[in-house]
Formats: structure tokens, C-alpha cells, sequence
């Protein structure tokens, strides 16, 4: 007669025999006393943890760590968004987190490359069109009209040597031989905006040297190097500083540089988005296991106890 006894999660069967009973009544299998227990409801939840502790699951013992030890759960969606998520076979989370991933990778991919093809334009849209040369001379015009008493001509800007016509302008790369850039930035310094205005203040900004971040971005941001663009023709004494006295190019040259610097924002922004992704991923992952190992400690305290009484008759 067997009395299959449960302690704590775990089965054992004893088996009792009767005195001389052969050797093979004690190996009798005890899946006998399992498959009787079983049909008791109150067994049902104990089998159940019993045969999903003993199960690997889907990804076999690769994916174990995920859905047993938190920390790893954590890690592994840190990682790979959603992996703890599918290991757990959590299916509706998963799609959301490689949706997301893959929708924001897409796009910061799309408006990176967007951004960085429009810096490309813009930079080559401003060696095109912007002569150093071309606002030297406006700025010394317009700083004569200012009768501030410092008398700075042409000749006091232009290197030893070289090679100028007025009026002539190679723009680009082509005109930075030709101007002394610190004796051009020395009178940048003194000289201002709107000299009849008792407002008026000095120029906000010096040239900056070819090629250099700062020298693209204020080509077309700042008022008083509107002057080097290829269309402009206001006269140096009645120059309005907006948008109004700007030549078109000067425009054009705003519009691309905001263009792509929008998308290289928008670009970053995506990369933000990826990066909130994997940390929710993580502490969902993290969260759902521990749950799920505290619901398994709490069925498992609640149905852990000792039941006698219920047996399975063998036949000797």
C-alpha cells in the first residue's frame, strides 16, 4: 500500500510492504500516487510549480537566468529591449518594446543622415556665396559713416602682398588671403550696429576662422555678416538690422541652417527615446520576475503541507 505524502512543494512516496513482498513492489513508480493526487484540487497549483521549475521553457537553459534571478532580468533587457519580457513569454510587452527600438532607431537614422546631408549643403552653400573681402569692405564704409574718430581704410586690413581689386571677390576659402583677420577683428570691435541710435552697441561678434564650426554658424545667424553674402547691396549707411535689410542668400542660408539643425535635434531626440526604452525595458523585466518569484513563494508557503490519508491501493 502506498501513502503519497507532500512536504513543501516536493513528492515523496513511501511504499509499504508486506514482509517477504519481492524487491520490485518497492520501485514501483510513483507517478501511481502523483496522477491519483492530482485529481485533488488543492494539489493542482503544487504540480503545476513542480513542473514549471523543472522545465527550462523556450530558449532552454540560455533564457533560465531571465526568468528566475531578477538581476539578470534586469540586465538583459537593459541590453536588448524586450528579451526578458519574451523569455518570460510576455508576448504583448515584447512587441511593444521592438517596436519601439526598431521605430526609433529607424527614424534617428533617417533624420541623422537628413541633418548631416543638409550641414554638407549648408557649408558648401556658404564657401559659395560669402566673401571675408566683400564685408571688409562694407564694414569700413560703414564704420566711417560712424565718425567714432578711429580712421581705418582698406589698405589697413589687407595682408602684405596680396593680391586686391575692389569690388572683386573670390569668395569662399579664396578671399581669407587676401584680409588680416585681426586687424579686421580689431575693428569689428569698435565699431556699431546703429551708430545715429543713442542705443546703438558695438558688433556682438568677431570673424571666426575659416572653416571652423562657429564661422558657419554665424554666417547666416547674425545680422552684421549679412554684408559678405554674395547679393547684398544696401547702402553702408542705411543698412536696417533685420531680416528686411538681409539679402535673399542671407535668408536661404537661415532657412538651411535651421533645416538641419532641426534634424539633427530631432535625430537626438530619437536617441533619447531608444535609451528611455531599454531602461524601461529593464525594470520591467526586473519587476515581472520578481513578481513572479514572490507569487511562486507564496502559493508554494500556502500549499506546502504534509497530506495523509489519501492512498493508492498495489496489488502484491
Amino acid at each position: 500500500m502506498a501513502f503519497p505524502i507532500v512536504v513543501k512543494g516536493q513528492y515523496f512516496v513511501e511504499l509499504a510492504s508486506k514482509k517477504g513482498a519481492s524487491e520490485s513492489a518497492n520501485k514501483i513508480d510513483s507517478t501511481l500516487s502523483l496522477s491519483y493526487m492530482s485529481s485533488f484540487p488543492e494539489h493542482n497549483l503544487i504540480m503545476r510549480q513542480e513542473t514549471a521549475n523543472n522545465q527550462d521553457g523556450w530558449g532552454g537553459k540560455w533564457l533560465k537566468p531571465l526568468r528566475t534571478n531578477s538581476g539578470a532580468a534586469f540586465i538583459g533587457s537593459l541590453v536588448v529591449p524586450g528579451l526578458t519580457q519574451a523569455a518570460n513569454e510576455k508576448w504583448a510587452r515584447t512587441a511593444v518594446y521592438v517596436v519601439v527600438e526598431v521605430a526609433a532607431f529607424v527614424a534617428h537614422q533617417y533624420y541623422l543622415n537628413e541633418g548631416r546631408a543638409g550641414e554638407k549643403s549648408y557649408i558648401n552653400y556658404v564657401n559659395d556665396n560669402w566673401s571675408v573681402v566683400k564685408y571688409a569692405e562694407f564694414l569700413v564704409d560703414y564704420h566711417a559713416s560712424n565718425n567714432s574718430g578711429v580712421n581705418v581704410t582698406m589698405q589697413d586690413l589687407i595682408n602684405p602682398g596680396a593680391n586686391y581689386t575692389p569690388g572683386q571677390y573670390n569668395y569662399g576659402k579664396g578671399d581669407w588671403g587676401t584680409i588680416n583677420i585681426d586687424a579686421l577683428r580689431e575693428l569689428e570691435k569698435v565699431t556699431l550696429y546703429d551708430f545715429y541710435s543713442s542705443n546703438s552697441n558695438a558688433f556682438s561678434h568677431v570673424t571666426q576662422d575659416y572653416g571652423s564650426q562657429q564661422y558657419y554658424e554665424l554666417a547666416a545667424k547674425y545680422y552684421q555678416f549679412g554684408a559678405g553674402w554674395r547679393d547684398f547691396s544696401v547702402s553702408s549707411t542705411q543698412v536696417e538690422w533685420n531680416l528686411g535689410g538681409m539679402s535673399p542668400m542671407f535668408i536661404l542660408g537661415a532657412q538651411k541652417a535651421q533645416n538641419f539643425n532641426d534634424n539633427l535635434r530631432t535625430a537626438s531626440r530619437y536617441t533619447s527615446v531608444i535609451l528611455l526604452n531599454h531602461i524601461v525595458s529593464a525594470f520591467d523585466g526586473y519587476i515581472t520576475v520578481r513578481l513572479k518569484n514572490f507569487e511562486m513563494s507564496k502559493n508554494s508557503q500556502n500549499s506546502g503541507q504534509i497530506v495523509t490519508g489519501v492512498s493508492v491501493g498495489i496489488p502484491f
